[in-house]
């Protein structure tokens, strides 16, 4: 059974390349289709820290957990797929729900602390203070 890899090497044999170009050249493939550039991330200046940083890595760890997500599920419902593909499919399914749930759970933690850490501070603020803190509406229009 011929796999989409076993494929790309035969092609690239075709052309007049040798096992180690074919390598290099299929992880370099590889490693563009895991790229976050290569799929549609703006490239991040510096370090992200904090909540932010928190929640951009849970993103992305979501966003990478989709693809194999789709698979699995298709797996499942595939009626030609082995039973114990099907059932190894439907278990990886439930495992990464569950890392989502937790990591999701996680996120709620970290936006209630961020949440008490702004409270406390603008409680914290005497009325006579420089610093006032600022409410926006819900319904405030656009700024400029």
């Amino acid at each position: 059974m011929a796999t989409p890899l076993d494929a790309e090497r035969a092609r690239l044999r075709a052309l007049g390349h040798t096992e180690a170009e074919i390598s290099q050249i299929l992880i370099l493939q590889e490693a563009a289709k895991t790229s976050p550039l290569a799929a549609g991330a703006a490239p991040v200046q510096g370090t992200m820290t904090g909540t932010t940083g928190n929640l951009a890595a849970a993103a992305s760890f979501v966003r990478n957990f989709v693809p194999g997500m789709v698979a699995d599920f298709g797996t499942m419902r595939n009626p030609a797929a082995a039973s114990q593909a099907r059932g190894q499919a439907a278990v990886y399914l439930a495992l990464k729900v569950v890392v989502i749930l937790v990591v999701a759970y996680v996120i709620s933690l970290e936006l209630r602390q961020l949440k008490a850490s702004v409270w406390k501070v603008e409680s914290s603020v005497a009325p006579d203070s420089a610093i006032t803190p600022v409410t926006i509406p819900h319904n405030a229009p656009p700024l400029p």
